[in-house]
C-alpha cells in the first residue's frame, strides 16, 4: 500500500511507524498475532531491491511494490490462474483505493457479498488515504471475513479474523457477482420489517426484528431509518443483526455495490461503502431526492436540478440539468439515470457526461423505478407499466393497479395493490403476478 501501488511514499520514518501502529487496527475487524512473512509469497515475489528502506518501492514482476498489500494480492491472484498485473486489461490499478474503480473499468465484477477468493477492498480514508486490499480466506457467520494481508508500512504479512471491508472484487477465480439477490423488504402497518429473496414461496417472509419508518434495499444490503431518524444496515437475511451506522437521515438509498447515501435533516448529502459504524463522507451537496445504482449516485437539488457522479470523494458532481427540471430520480445497477420532471414526464439517459442527452420515454408517472435493465412506472391513474429499453415509448402494461412499486437489483417488480397486498413478478410480459401473502404500508426491492 505504499508508493504508487500503496501507502505513504512521502512520509518520514516516525510518521510511518505511527500510522503503521494505527493501521493494523483501523480496518474494522480483529487482527491476529500472525505477523511476519508468508514464505510462499517471499519466494515468488521478485523485487528490484531489498535494502529495507520503507520509502522505496521494490517493483516486483507484477509492477506493484513488493511487500505491499497490492503485491500480495497480485501474487494470490496469479497463484490461482488470474494473470493480474498493475496494467491488467489495459488499466493502471495503482493504489489500493483505486482498485474498485479499475475493476469496474475493466469489466471485473464488484459487490457487497463476501466470497472465498474475492479481493476485499477499503477505500479512502483508510490506509492514510491510500486504501487497502486483502485476500478473503473464509466467510464468517456474521458476514465478516478472514483475510490475509501484507502491509506496505511494515512490509509484513498478517491475518485479520473479522474484517468488514467496503466491498469485494470478484475476479474469474470466484466468478461474477451477477447473482445478486432480488431481495424484497416491507414495512407492515405496525412498522415491523420483513424481508425475503424467494418470490415463489407463498409467504416465507423473515422477521428482521426491527421497526422502521422507511427502508431501502439493493442486492443483499438493506438500510433503514427508525422512528428516531437513525440509520441501521445489514447484508444478511437472518433475524436481527442490524448495525448502527452512526448517522441520522431523512432519506437513505442503497446501491447494489453496497454504497449507501443519505440526505440529513439539513438537506446535506453523505455517502459511504462500508457497513461499519460511521465512515460517512460529506459529498459537498444538498438535495431533496437521491438514488444509487451500483456505485453511481444521482440527486435532485433543492432547485430541481439533477447532478450525478460515480466516485465517493467530496464534490465532483456533474450537472445533468438546469433548475426546475426534476422532482424524482432513480438509478439502475447498470448506471441508467431516470427522472420524473416537474410536469410528471419521464426521461432517462445512460451517460452522465453533462447536461443533455435525456431521452423522452413518452409517458407520465407519479413514481419511477429502475433496476437491472428495466424501467417501471406508476401512472397517475395507478396503473403499472414496465420496459427494458431506453427508446421512446414501448411500455408494457403489467395488468395491475398499485399504490406504490419497487424494482429489484435484477429487475424484480414488487407492488402494493390498493388493498395493501404485496404482489411480485420477475417476467416483463403483462400479468403473471405472484401473491406474496403479506400486507404492507411500504416496500423496497
Amino acid at each position: 500500500m505504499r508508493s504508487r501501488e500503496g501507502l505513504c511514499t512521502s512520509l518520514n520514518t516516525f510518521f510511518l511507524a505511527l500510522v503503521c501502529g494505527l493501521m493494523l487496527t483501523m480496518f474494522v475487524g480483529t487482527t491476529s498475532a500472525q505477523a511476519g512473512y508468508d514464505p510462499a509469497y517471499e519466494a515468488a515475489a521478485q523485487g528490484n531491491s531489498n535494502d529495507g528502506n520503507l520509502n522505496d518501492c521494490d517493483v516486483d514482476q507484477w509492477n506493484t511494490c513488493r511487500r505491499n498489500c497490492t503485491s500480495y494480492v497480485a501474487y494470490r491472484l496469479n497463484s490461482v490462474g488470474v494473470p493480474f498485473n498493475n496494467n491488467y486489461r489495459g488499466v493502471q490499478w495503482g493504489h489500493a483505493r483505486n482498485w474498485d474503480d479499475a475493476a469496474r473499468a475493466t469489466g471485473v465484477a464488484t459487490g457487497p457479498t463476501p466470497k472465498v477468493g474475492a479481493i476485499a477492498f477499503w477505500n479512502e480514508p483508510y490506509g492514510a488515504g491510500y486504501g487497502h486490499v486483502a485476500w478473503v480466506e473464509s466467510v464468517n457467520g456474521d458476514g465478516s471475513v478472514r483475510t490475509s494481508n501484507y502491509n506496505g508500512l511494515t512490509e509484513q504479512f498478517y491475518t485479520e479474523s473479522a474484517a468488514r471491508p467496503h466491498g469485494y472484487i470478484y475476479f474469474s477465480n470466484v466468478g461474477s457477482d451477477s447473482a445478486l439477490s432480488n431481495r424484497m423488504a416491507l414495512i407492515n402497518s405496525a412498522g415491523q420489517v420483513y424481508a425475503k429473496d424467494d418470490i415463489n414461496a407463498v409467504g416465507g417472509w423473515f422477521n428482521q426484528e426491527s421497526l422502521a419508518r422507511s427502508i431501502s434495499v439493493s442486492g443483499d444490503r438493506m438500510a433503514l431509518i427508525n422512528s428516531a431518524g437513525e440509520v441501521f444496515a445489514k447484508d444478511h437475511l437472518g433475524a436481527g443483526g442490524w448495525l448502527d451506522q452512526n448517522a441520522k437521515a431523512a432519506t437513505v438509498a442503497v446501491g447494489s455495490g453496497g454504497r449507501m447515501a443519505l440526505i440529513n435533516s439539513a438537506g446535506e448529502v453523505f455517502a459511504k461503502d462500508n457497513l461499519g459504524a460511521g465512515g460517512w463522507l460529506d459529498q459537498a451537496a444538498t438535495a431533496k431526492a437521491i438514488a444509487v445504482g451500483q456505485y453511481r449516485m444521482a440527486i435532485v437539488t433543492p432547485c430541481g436540478a439533477v447532478y450525478a457522479k460515480d466516485h465517493l470523494g467530496a464534490g465532483g458532481w456533474i450537472k445533468q440539468s438546469e433548475c426546475n427540471t426534476a422532482k424524482a430520480v432513480s438509478v439502475s445497477r447498470l448506471g441508467t439515470v431516470g427522472i420524473i420532471t416537474t410536469d410528471d414526464q419521464v426521461y432517462a439517459k445512460d451517460n452522465i457526461n453533462g447536461v443533455g442527452g435525456w431521452q423522452d420515454q413518452k409517458t407520465s408517472a407519479i413514481q419511477l423505478e429502475l433496476g437491472g435493465d428495466r424501467l417501471a412506472i406508476l401512472t397517475p391513474d395507478k396503473k403499472v407499466y414496465a420496459k427494458n429499453h431506453l427508446g421512446a415509448g414501448g411500455w408494457i402494461d403489467q395488468g395491475a393497479t398499485a399504490t406504490t412499486i419497487a424494482l429489484g437489483t435484477n429487475g424484480r417488480l414488487v407492488i402494493i395493490n390498493p388493498a395493501g397486498q404485496v404482489y411480485a413478478k420477475d417476467r416483463l410480459e403483462g400479468g403473471g403476478w405472484l401473491d406474496q401473502n403479506a400486507t404492507a404500508r411500504s416496500i423496497a426491492g
